[in-house]
């Protein structure tokens, strides 16, 4: 089961099924999978969610800079 407002954080342009671990979050009856920011996980460039908003690239961001992980 995945997180119901991922929509919000992903550019139109891009398909959902193109953010890593989609597959895997869509078929886990049991589990609950959130979509989280890369930016926000990587320890060299981590970057904080205020900063990201702040600079455009929180909303609408592409595909590849997203990812699925569980709960």
């Amino acid at each position: 089961m995945i997180s119901a407002k991922y929509k919000e954080y992903l550019d139109p342009n891009y398909s959902v099924a193109d953010i890593e671990n989609f597959n895997e979050a869509t078929l886990d009856p049991k589990g609950v999978w959130r979509l989280y920011h890369k930016n926000l996980l990587t320890g060299v460039g981590r970057i904080t969610f205020k900063t990201l908003i702040s600079v455009g690239k929180f909303y609408n961001v592409p595909a590849n800079e997203l990812i699925f992980l569980p709960k």
